[in-house]
């Protein structure tokens, strides 16, 4: 099993914008590009052989809604991708993947300009097909 983080914050409290992989496996170092922006706390899936990051919070502390999408079939020409929106910005959130992994489930977060900040939906991002989001009680 593998674990992997992307951005966080550094020692000096700078968002990060590198992957980690858990247990460490510098064979796999250079097929991971460092992800665009520096960010936190956002959402993780692997869907098929594209690894999916959503959500999170920027270097301004604000939720995002952006959805990026790496395609890593090939190390020379992977690259982030951004790939949609959530319909609602959410940070500090959690993640799962589907049993057949065709959809990444993004349960709950915060958003600061939501009237009850504390998120009570889930997002479904999916291979094909439109966003969903369902609430729960």
């Amino acid at each position: 099993n593998i674990l992997l983080l992307v951005g966080g914050t550094e020692e000096d409290d700078k968002f990060a914008r590198n992957i980690s992989i858990y247990p460490s496996l510098p064979s796999l170092d250079f097929c991971l590009p460092p992800f665009p922006y520096s960010l936190r706390w956002g959402a993780l899936g692997l869907l098929g052989s594209t690894l999916h990051l959503c959500g999170g919070e920027d270097t301004t502390q604000q939720p995002m809604a952006s959805c990026w999408s790496l395609d890593n079939r090939s190390g020379a020409t992977a690259s982030w991708r951004h790939h949609s929106n959530l319909t609602s910005a959410r940070s500090q959130c959690a993640s799962t993947v589907s049993g057949d992994s065709s959809t990444l489930l993004i349960i709950s977060g915060y958003n600061f300009d939501e009237d009850d900040q504390a998120l009570s939906s889930i997002q479904f991002q999916t291979t094909v097909g439109p966003k969903k989001e369902a609430s729960y009680p």
